[in-house]
């Protein structure tokens, strides 16, 4: 019977180690370099990250003849951003959370033309208060924009992206302009 207990507790114990230790790498490391690219592979979008300031620089571009970045863009940005959604058509880029503060301000930013903030969204902008309680929280983070939950659809083309939610109980569908940066339907 102390043999089962004890074993249990060591498993349990060694459980709550490697979550606490994922939650580490997650929140405690500092941000680096990233580069996000449109399915076609035609735009992309790299971050060079102050981890100091908590913001970065993104640099929008595509490539010329020869292969070379032909900047599009160049912009502070005021996040800095854990994923990137850079729209098909090549007007603009969505980020998604900022390091170190997933699910709070700056969750959904549009910079449009020239880098220019078109729609700054903190999470309480998109959903209830209720609905957040509902999402999982992990390390100080409110996970809105995994796999499981969230699946982000660019439909540029239209001028929209179309966010599509469920998780446990509750779904919610929301459509933002991309131009005006505007939700346009729940």
């Amino acid at each position: 019977m102390f043999r089962r207990s004890f074993l249990a507790l060591g498993l349990g114990l060694a459980l709550v180690l490697s979550f606490a230790a994922r939650a580490d790498d997650i929140i405690l490391k500092p941000a680096e370099p990233r580069l996000f690219a449109e399915p076609r592979g035609v735009y992309a979008f790299k971050t060079l990250p102050d981890n100091s300031t908590g913001k970065s620089e993104g640099t929008f571009f595509t490539l010329d003849q020869d292969g070379k970045e032909k900047v599009v863009w160049r912009a502070k940005l005021v996040n800095i951003p854990v994923r990137a959604i850079v729209a098909t058509k090549g007007q603009c880029v969505i980020t998604l959370d900022t390091w170190n503060r997933i699910g709070y301000e700056h969750c959904l930013v549009v910079y449009g033309e020239k880098g220019k903030v078109v729609a700054d969204f903190k999470l309480e902008d998109l959903l209830t208060a209720t609905e957040i309680d509902r999402l999982p929280h992990f390390g100080g983070m409110r996970v809105w924009t995994d796999t499981g939950i969230t699946e982000f659809e660019d439909r540029s083309w239209e001028d929209e992206l179309v966010i599509r939610m469920k998780y446990k109980d509750w779904t919610k569908v929301i459509r933002l302009s991309l131009s005006s940066g505007r939700i346009v339907k729940e």
